[in-house]
């Protein structure tokens, strides 16, 4: 129905781009039929030509990635709080690293006059290595 539309438009833009989204369409639907027709064998060949691989270039290009409507907003703002998300985090996991840095370098200092000062060095290294282990945890499973 949307070609049918597209064919009575006057707007060479809309044309244009409702075209890009039927061909997109079109395209995902050859692909989706070819992986049905080799059985997700990304090495079946049809007369000497692996369709596997020439569909799975286009889905690593810019036309792979066109989103329309509600997903793709979700998949761009999902994207958009994973960066800033581990930038945060990363954030974090410097300012651990200095405090921990600091820490060594005071109980250092302290090692020489009081015992349990440097325990109570120990006990906050612990913490911050905790705090730095939760933070490593959560950088890997941040997407992207």
């Amino acid at each position: 129905w949307r070609l049918y539309f597209d064919a009575f438009t006057v707007d060479l833009i809309q044309f244009a781009g409702r075209s890009l989204l039927i061909a997109k369409n079109v395209i995902w639907a050859l692909y989706d039929s070819v992986i049905i027709a080799a059985c997700l064998n990304k090495d079946a060949t049809i007369f000497g030509v692996k369709p596997m691989a020439v569909f799975s270039m286009a889905a690593d290009t810019r036309f792979g990635k066109l989103w329309v409507g509600p997903s793709g907003i979700v998949a761009m703002l999902a994207e958009f709080g994973g960066i800033l998300r581990k930038n945060n985090l990363t954030q974090q996991t410097e300012q651990l690293q200095k405090y921990k840095e600091w820490l060594l370098a005071e109980k250092d200092c302290a090692s020489s006059s009081n015992r349990e000062i440097c325990e109570a060095f120990d006990d906050k290294l612990q913490d911050v290595q905790l705090e730095l282990a939760v933070v490593e945890e959560k950088l890997q499973f941040t997407f992207p």
